[in-house]
């Protein structure tokens, strides 16, 4: 592995750095090429209470450490949920949360589907919504990064523009194929390639989304340049291989499912730490002798500036949910797993993704 794409991503992605532990805690940095990270603070006064490590806040916006006052939200008055790309994981679970948070604020959730620049759209409509606690996104927190530490991209907002509520999901990243495809493995996917040139296409969830990355580290792993084909949202990027206009899809393993449950798909390996319940008998990248672990983490997300109260009604409204039998057994038949965090381990989390993923970006360029 050479050169500073492979360099750099390996540090992002092989470090695991971009797949979402099932604690819900940010992943340590690499112990060799990682940025430093904040020394720990010495009380002067109380050394029997040593202060705690932080996560360096860089922009990110800060709560206002004040007691929550009583609001009436949503008080009836519609909240709308906008979703940036198109059908696929972050949609299924981004409509179950929103449809518990209607039942039990007993207020209209209406989902909107704004897809268009890898999610651009949506989320520069968000960022300039009013911080009211009525217009919420749901994300796939890479995608999101990618547009706004692209430059070429001038996007009109960056990471102190948004206010996390709660992460729901973390999804790791899948290589399918047809099911009549003739690769049976990762490595005879990779053979393939490396044989035709230019001719094994891979179809893509979306420009720039951690398992593009991903996909382009496995590529700088195996020495093979994979020539992807874009869609925005899983749905669309499976039927293509379906339809036979790509050889294989890679994106989140909730991103596949129902096209693996339904026999339209056929997994040729996980990006995960270890084998997938809903995948029995397939390996993971690691098993087939490629070192790579990528995952995805979907959440909520408003403007910055709304106020305390009104994300602590909604972030503790999805806890309730997340930790509901309804809400394990959707997310178990979706093929997602949830991993919840609330707004302040999304926002610390999201905080030190943001120069990591910047760098990534630069390098894959």
């Amino acid at each position: 592995m050479k050169g500073p794409t492979a360099s750099i991503l390996g540090v992002l992605l092989a470090s695991g750095l971009l797949l979402c532990a099932c604690t819900g805690a940010p992943p340590p940095a690499s112990p060799t090429t990682a940025p430093s990270q904040p020394k720990t603070v010495e009380p002067t006064k109380a050394p029997a209470a040593a202060v705690q490590p932080t996560v360096a806040p860089q922009t990110a916006p800060t709560l206002t450490a004040v007691p929550t006052k009583k609001v009436d939200y949503p008080g009836s008055k519609p909240v709308t949920v906008m979703i940036p790309l198109g059908p696929g994981a972050l949609d299924t679970s981004t409509r179950f949360v929103a449809a518990h948070l209607e039942k039990e604020l007993k207020s209209p959730f209406p989902v909107v589907t704004k897809t268009g620049a890898n999610g651009q759209v949506a989320t520069s409509e968000l960022a300039n919504s009013k911080p009211d606690g009525y217009t919420l996104l749901g994300i796939s927190l890479t995608s999101t990064l990618s547009t706004y530490l692209d430059p070429e991209r001038k996007a009109g907002y960056d990471r102190s523009s948004f206010q996390p509520i709660a992460a729901y999901v973390s999804d790791p990243g899948t290589i399918c194929v047809a099911m009549d495809s003739p690769y049976k493995s990762v490595k005879d996917l990779i053979d393939a390639a490396k044989a035709k040139p230019d001719q094994v296409k891979i179809a893509t969830a979306g420009l720039m989304n951690v398992i593009h990355l991903g996909t382009v580290m496995l590529g700088k792993i195996a020495g093979v340049d994979f020539p992807f084909v874009h869609f925005e949202g899983a749905g669309p990027a499976n039927t293509a291989v379906v339809g036979g206009h790509a050889d294989a899809v890679v994106t989140s393993f909730g991103g596949v499912y129902p096209f693996v449950r339904n026999n339209q798909l056929r997994v040729l390996g996980v990006m995960g730490a270890k084998q997938h319940s809903l995948a029995p008998g397939v390996k993971t990248l690691k098993e087939q002798g490629y070192e790579l672990e990528v995952g995805a983490t979907f959440g909520l997300i408003a403007p910055a500036g709304t106020p305390k109260e009104i994300v602590d009604i909604l972030q503790d409204s999805v806890k309730r949910y997340l930790d509901s039998p309804d809400a394990k057994k959707k997310f178990e038949e979706a093929g997602l797993f949830i991993d919840y965090k609330d707004q302040k381990q999304f926002g610390d989390y999201w905080t030190q993704l943001d120069p990591w993923m910047k760098e990534a970006l630069e390098a894959a360029k």
